[in-house]
């Protein structure tokens, strides 16, 4: 996801860093915060650098505690609940919680902090939409192009990116479970051909 933001910034002619180690380090030298990415001259910032921190959450309530299990279907009032009262969203307790981690350190440090919220359904929270208009807005300036073609096509890249990473982490957490199934194949078939043999 942060290649999707990276190539975003950077058509906005946004000066970016990925995963700056050096940043926070200014008041504390032991500090162990870095954001994903930092974008040095961001709109709206009066050349203050931008951090950004991007995640990936649940769509369902419940899915920070592991002892709660999913539901297999929404029940029929989730979303329009949701619609109707976007501060219970899942992207909003995340987008609360990221605040309340890097703003301290951020301040101290004399820079701006962003969280970027997505959920897995495409959910983007509405500071990280805001954040992606003012990119578009910002290289409609410098490419003569209308500023909502530049959001969609923004919107498209981080679609893709969002995609990808799902694949990649339903990849990560299958392989184990088939590996294992080969595992108890292959043995079955041993002890088969032992027995027949």
């Amino acid at each position: 996801m942060t290649g999707a933001f990276k190539i975003c910034a950077d058509h906005a002619f946004s000066r970016t860093i990925c995963e700056d180690r050096h940043i926070l380090r200014s008041a504390n030298e032991d500090e162990g915060h870095r954001p994903d990415l930092t974008i040095l001259n961001a709109p709206h910032q009066n050349g203050c650098p931008l951090l950004l921190d991007i995640s990936i959450v649940q769509a369902f309530k419940g899915s920070h505690n592991p002892t709660l299990p999913l539901p297999r279907h929404p029940p029929d009032y989730y979303y329009p609940t949701l619609f109707q009262n976007p501060h219970q969203r899942t992207s909003a307790v995340a987008y609360s919680s990221k605040i309340n981690k890097y703003q301290d350190v951020c301040t101290a440090n004399g820079v701006s902090f962003l969280s970027i919220i997505i959920e897995f359904n495409g959910y983007i929270h509405p500071q990280a939409r805001q954040f992606l208009q003012d990119l578009a807005k910002q290289a409609a300036f410098y490419h003569h192009i209308p500023w909502r073609n530049l959001y969609l096509f923004y919107l498209s890249l981080i679609s893709v990116s969002l995609q990808s990473a799902l694949y990649r982490s339903l990849l990560t957490y299958t392989t184990p479970l088939r590996l294992c199934r080969l595992d108890v194949l292959s043995t079955v078939l041993n002890d088969h051909t032992v027995l027949t043999v």
